[in-house]
């Protein structure tokens, strides 16, 4: 319950960049796969 709290007091910008550099991070663990960093970075400039 306290994360979703947490969560809901973010926007939707401030989630989508934790979890963009959450994704960053596993990738570079080898914890995830395929061209997601791509897309992700796509939709960061987009946001700019």
């Amino acid at each position: 319950m306290k994360k979703i709290i947490q969560l809901r007091k973010k926007s939707q910008t401030e989630r989508q960049e934790e979890e963009g550099i959450l994704e960053v991070y596993m990738h570079a663990l080898g914890m995830l796969d395929g061209p997601r960093l791509e897309s992700m970075a796509d939709e960061m400039l987009a946001a700019e």
